[in-house]
C-alpha cells in the first residue's frame, strides 16, 4: 500500500493488490447496485438494457449480469486510479472519509455514464432498433443516482478497509 518515505513524501505507486481490491470492490458494488436497480426499477435495467448496450436483444439475464459485474470490476479499477490523484488520495484510505469519496464517485458515474455515455452508445450502435430505450424520467434518474452512489460507496469502503 502507500507509505510515507524517509523524506516525508507519499508513495503513490499502485500495486497489483490495490487493483485487485478495487476490482473486487467493483464486483461487490455492481452486485448490490444490480440487485437494488432490479427491485427499484424493473428487469429492464439489467436483463434487457445491459445487453442492449452491446446491441444484443434480451432479456438475457445471465449475460447481462456477467457484463454488469465486468463493468463493475472495470469501474473499481478506475476508482483505484482516481483515488491516487493528489486531491483524493488523503480521503481514500480511511473508511470514514472514503465513504464520502465513494458517494461522490457514484454521482460522477451517474452523470458521465448513465446520463451521457449510455444514451450516446445506444444511439451509435443502433440499440434503439433492438430495445425500446425508455425516456430518462426523474424516477429513472433518481434510481440510477442512488444505485451508482451505492456502487461507489461499496467500492470505496472495500478499498479503504485494508488500509484503515
Amino acid at each position: 500500500m502507500s507509505a510515507e518515505t524517509e523524506a516525508g513524501e507519499l508513495d503513490y505507486e499502485l500495486t497489483f493488490e490495490q487493483f485487485a481490491i478495487g476490482a473486487v470492490g467493483g464486483v461487490l458494488g455492481a452486485l448490490l447496485f444490480g440487485i437494488f436497480i432490479q427491485f427499484a426499477a424493473t428487469d429492464f435495467a439489467v436483463a434487457i438494457a445491459v445487453p442492449g448496450v452491446y446491441g444484443l436483444e434480451g432479456p438475457l439475464p445471465v449475460a447481462a449480469w456477467g457484463i454488469h459485474l465486468f463493468h463493475g470490476a472495470l469501474l473499481g479499477l478506475i476508482y483505484v486510479i482516481v483515488s491516487h490523484y493528489e486531491p483524493f488520495f488523503q480521503y481514500a484510505h480511511s473508511v470514514r472519509s472514503a465513504a464520502g469519496l465513494g458517494i461522490g464517485f457514484g454521482i460522477v458515474l451517474t452523470v458521465l455514464v448513465a446520463m451521457f455515455l449510455l444514451p450516446f452508445q445506444f444511439g451509435v450502435i443502433g440499440a434503439t432498433d433492438v430495445i425500446d430505450v425508455p425516456t430518462i424520467t426523474a424516477e429513472i434518474a433518481a434510481v440510477s443516482l442512488v444505485g451508482h452512489m451505492l456502487f461507489g460507496l461499496v467500492v470505496a469502503l472495500t478499498y479503504a478497509m485494508p488500509t484503515d
